[in-house]
Parts: structure tokens; C-alpha cells; sequence
């Protein structure tokens, strides 16, 4: 293992051994961190500081401790990491499910209220539409 040097990428520069893993170049100019890391590794001195966020924090970019299973390695460029409890916090819907179940029992109401509503109005067409062919007359005796 181990880095070949800056000689031409089309020019054999060793050779690879099982159980190893060879990187193209793009990889090394994108995520040079992350290579010095694993160089330091294979060289026995690896002595990174590397940061974790179980807290929250704003992190630069490069290598962080992250891990829902346990420690995990992860190169990024810069972000923000929120704590468990001010995710939890994120992700606490109950308020809107409070507010979406009020919604739906009013929604309910509304219903019955049209329904009823409807029911009258047909009553009341109803009636106006037996006044329409004339009103109606009674014959009353006075005795």
C-alpha cells in the first residue's frame, strides 16, 4: 500500500495487493484530508483530532465522528449538526397533529351543520313552491 508519487497517470507506478484498495487521483485532489488521514494510519502515526458532534455544533468541513450504530467516520464539507434533543425537538409534530385532529372534528361539524342546513332549505323551497301555484283557501263557517 501507500501513495505512488506524482508521476503520470497513465504510467504504472507499482503494484496492487489483495485485500488493497487503490484510489484515482480525483478522489485524492478532492478529499486530501481524508487520504493524509489514511496515510498517517498505514504509517502508524495516525494522531487526528477528530471531532464529534453528539452536541450540536458547526463543523468546518473534513473529517467528524458521526454514528447512529456507533462511531463512524464521515468527510464532509462545512455544516451544521443538530444535537438529538434539538432534533427530537424538530421533529416533534405532536402540536400539529393536535391542531390537524381540531381541524378535522370542526370539519365534521361544518358537515353536519351544511346537512342540516340543506335539509331546511329544501323544506323551505318546498313550502314557497306550494305558494307559488296560488294560496291556498279555507272554507269557515261561523256559526
Amino acid at each position: 500500500g501507500g501513495f505512488t508519487a506524482n508521476i503520470a497517470t497513465d504510467k504504472i507506478a507499482g503494484v496492487v495487493h489483495g485485500g488493497e484498495y487503490v484510489a484515482p487521483s480525483s478522489q485524492l485532489e478532492k478529499y486530501p484530508e481524508l487520504f493524509a488521514a489514511l496515510e498517517a494510519d498505514r504509517k502508524g502515526h495516525l494522531d487526528l483530532e477528530i471531532p464529534a458532534y453528539a452536541a450540536g455544533g458547526v463543523h468546518s468541513g473534513g473529517l467528524r465522528l458521526v454514528g447512529e450504530r456507533g462511531p463512524e467516520l464521515e468527510f464532509t464539507g462545512p455544516s451544521r449538526i443538530y444535537s438529538n434533543n434539538d432534533t427530537l425537538k424538530m421533529l416533534d409534530n405532536s402540536r400539529l397533529e393536535f391542531l390537524v385532529e381540531k381541524l378535522i372534528r370542526r370539519i365534521e361539524d361544518l358537515e353536519e351543520q351544511a346537512a342540516r342546513t340543506a335539509v331546511a332549505t329544501q323544506d323551505s323551497a318546498d313550502l314557497l313552491n306550494r305558494f307559488s301555484r296560488g294560496l291556498p283557501t279555507y272554507n269557515i263557517e261561523v256559526q
